[in-house]
Protein backbone atom coordinates (compact mmCIF):
# COMPACT_ATOMS: atom_id res chain seq x y z
CA UNK A 1 0.00 0.00 0.00
CA UNK A 2 2.64 2.51 1.05
CA UNK A 3 4.34 1.66 -2.77
CA UNK A 4 1.04 2.78 -4.28
CA UNK A 5 1.13 5.95 -2.35
CA UNK A 6 5.05 6.96 -2.59
CA UNK A 7 4.14 6.35 -6.79
CA UNK A 8 1.19 8.50 -6.80
CA UNK A 9 3.06 10.91 -4.47
CA UNK A 10 6.03 10.88 -7.06
CA UNK A 11 8.77 10.53 -3.92
CA UNK A 12 10.56 7.34 -3.01
CA UNK A 13 9.90 8.34 0.95
CA UNK A 14 7.49 9.80 3.27
CA UNK A 15 9.00 11.96 6.45
CA UNK A 16 5.96 10.87 8.89
CA UNK A 17 4.00 7.30 8.64
CA UNK A 18 0.78 8.33 10.87
CA UNK A 19 -0.71 5.08 12.23
CA UNK A 20 -4.05 6.01 12.91
CA UNK A 21 -5.94 3.28 14.52
CA UNK A 22 -4.59 1.92 18.10
CA UNK A 23 -5.69 -1.85 17.47
CA UNK A 24 -3.05 -4.63 17.77
CA UNK A 25 -0.08 -2.71 18.11
CA UNK A 26 2.09 -5.98 18.21
CA UNK A 27 0.79 -6.83 15.01
CA UNK A 28 1.42 -3.68 12.82
CA UNK A 29 5.00 -2.22 14.50
CA UNK A 30 7.19 -5.27 13.57
CA UNK A 31 5.80 -3.64 9.60
CA UNK A 32 7.33 -0.41 9.67
CA UNK A 33 11.05 -1.64 10.11
CA UNK A 34 11.74 -2.76 7.39
CA UNK A 35 10.31 0.18 5.42
CA UNK A 36 12.47 2.60 8.36
CA UNK A 37 15.72 0.58 7.49
CA UNK A 38 15.06 1.39 3.40
CA UNK A 39 14.24 4.97 4.01
CA UNK A 40 10.75 4.68 2.46
CA UNK A 41 9.34 6.36 6.09
CA UNK A 42 11.65 8.41 7.59
CA UNK A 43 9.67 9.07 10.81
CA UNK A 44 6.63 7.15 12.66
CA UNK A 45 3.90 8.87 14.21
CA UNK A 46 1.14 7.54 16.41
CA UNK A 47 -2.68 8.79 16.57
CA UNK A 48 -5.48 8.14 19.11
CA UNK A 49 -3.32 5.84 20.98
CA UNK A 50 -2.68 5.45 25.23
CA UNK A 51 0.53 5.66 26.83
CA UNK A 52 0.94 2.01 27.23
CA UNK A 53 0.49 1.42 23.42
CA UNK A 54 2.97 4.18 22.90
CA UNK A 55 5.65 2.36 24.93
CA UNK A 56 4.91 -1.20 23.54
CA UNK A 57 5.29 0.77 19.95
CA UNK A 58 8.78 2.16 21.36
CA UNK A 59 9.73 -1.06 22.84
CA UNK A 60 9.14 -2.76 19.64
CA UNK A 61 10.52 -0.54 17.27
CA UNK A 62 13.71 0.09 20.11
CA UNK A 63 14.89 -3.03 19.31
CA UNK A 64 15.76 -2.16 15.62
CA UNK A 65 16.55 1.49 16.28
CA UNK A 66 13.97 3.18 15.94
CA UNK A 67 10.86 5.13 18.10
CA UNK A 68 7.72 6.75 17.52
CA UNK A 69 8.52 10.30 16.69
CA UNK A 70 5.37 12.13 17.35
CA UNK A 71 1.53 11.43 18.80
CA UNK A 72 -1.58 13.28 17.79
CA UNK A 73 -4.37 12.53 20.34
CA UNK A 74 -7.73 14.63 20.75
CA UNK A 75 -6.92 17.27 23.21
CA UNK A 76 -8.16 20.54 23.74
CA UNK A 77 -9.11 23.14 26.99
CA UNK A 78 -12.15 21.07 27.46
CA UNK A 79 -11.01 17.62 26.84
CA UNK A 80 -7.18 16.83 28.17
CA UNK A 81 -6.82 13.65 28.96
CA UNK A 82 -4.64 13.08 26.18
CA UNK A 83 -2.53 14.44 28.66
CA UNK A 84 -2.01 10.98 30.27
CA UNK A 85 -0.21 10.04 26.96
CA UNK A 86 2.70 12.90 27.22
CA UNK A 87 6.11 10.90 26.73
CA UNK A 88 9.49 12.40 26.98
CA UNK A 89 11.16 12.93 23.48
CA UNK A 90 7.69 13.13 22.10
CA UNK A 91 6.18 16.07 19.08
CA UNK A 92 2.79 16.31 20.71
CA UNK A 93 0.10 17.53 18.12
CA UNK A 94 -3.18 18.19 19.09
CA UNK A 95 -5.85 17.10 16.45
CA UNK A 96 -9.29 19.26 17.07
CA UNK A 97 -8.20 21.75 19.52
CA UNK A 98 -10.66 24.77 18.85
CA UNK A 99 -13.23 22.59 17.80
CA UNK A 100 -14.27 20.99 20.67
CA UNK A 101 -13.81 24.26 22.67
CA UNK A 102 -17.13 25.62 20.79
CA UNK A 103 -18.51 21.96 21.07
CA UNK A 104 -18.93 21.72 17.12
Amino acid sequence: MLEQSLVRLGTDYVDLYWIHNPADVARWTPHLIPLLKSGKVKHVGVSNHNLSEIELANQLLGEAGFRVEAIQNHYSLLYRSSEQSRHPGLLPRPRHPILRLYGA
